[in-house]
């Protein structure tokens, strides 16, 4: 079973990338900075152990050793989302790792004391902390793992590919990677709340809207590659990130 503790240090370290990794752009020192913050919030909450401190340097040094690695990236010419990828595998890896060093970490004593008289206090709290706080965690993951953190490998492969939108003028299209990079959040969005809700048949109403919005453009055959590669492997990552949301928490 994946610890509840675990789930939601999970969700603020991928809030942390959302507002700063949804373009190439490399971060300043001062997203640096906001973006570790976020990661680091969470860990006021636990009870101190010694994995405390492991945490905290391991987010450092892979924040600060990304921020090294971003400038010789675009010195290099090369996109930042496979380096991206990386590390928030790399992220997940280490953490998961040092969360289950001797025993899991949990939350102070403080904290679960709040929480419980919270949730007994008000009847609104009731409603909601009466759902699995595993379940809500995994959901929310989910999510935010379709919001940003699959854009970056499938520019990456699209980069690769050599199938970008290009304008008259040959170079590519950053109007139309942004929007494309917005329409696939909300397909892969709807994609997931079908998926969970055991809806598939729907699934096609949304690959034929798509379909029918870019039809005038299909014409262009490097369009059509791009809309083409980007739709089946944003849908691919969309079903298997469900399906796996959908195991988790035992739909």
């Amino acid at each position: 079973m994946i610890n509840s503790e675990y789930i939601y240090f999970l969700v603020f370290v991928l809030s942390s990338r959302l507002p700063f990794y949804s373009t190439e752009q490399k971060l300043t020192v001062r997203e640096l900075f906001i973006k570790l913050i976020i990661q680091l919030f969470p860990i006021l909450f636990f009870s101190y152990k010694f994995n405390l401190i492991l945490i905290v340097l391991a987010l450092i040094a892979i924040n600060v050793a990304e921020f090294i690695l971003e400038e010789k990236q675009l010195k290099k010419g090369s996109s930042l989302n496979g380096l991206r990828t990386i590390e928030i595998v790399v992220t997940i890896i280490i953490t998961s790792i040092i969360f289950s060093i001797n025993s899991p970490m949990v939350l102070s004593d403080y904290i679960s004391t709040t929480l419980k008289a919270v949730k007994n206090n008000y009847i609104i709290t009731q409603n909601i902390l009466s759902f699995n706080s595993n379940t809500v965690g995994i959901i929310i993951l989910g999510v935010l793992f379709l919001l940003n953190e699959v854009n970056l490998p499938i520019r990456s492969l699209l980069t690769r590919l050599k199938v970008l939108p290009k304008k008259g003028t040959g170079n590519t299209d950053k109007n139309e990677l942004n929007a494309g990079r917005v329409i696939g959040m909300v397909e892969r969005i709807l994609v997931y709340i079908f998926v969970l809700g055991g809806e598939y048949a729907a699934l096609g109403l949304i690959l034929a809207a798509k379909a029918y919005a870019r039809s005038k453009r299909m014409d262009d055959q490097d369009f059509a590659e791009y809309v083409l590669i980007g739709t089946l492997v944003s849908t691919a990552f969309a079903l298997i990130i469900g399906l796996a949301v959908k195991y988790l928490i035992g739909f």
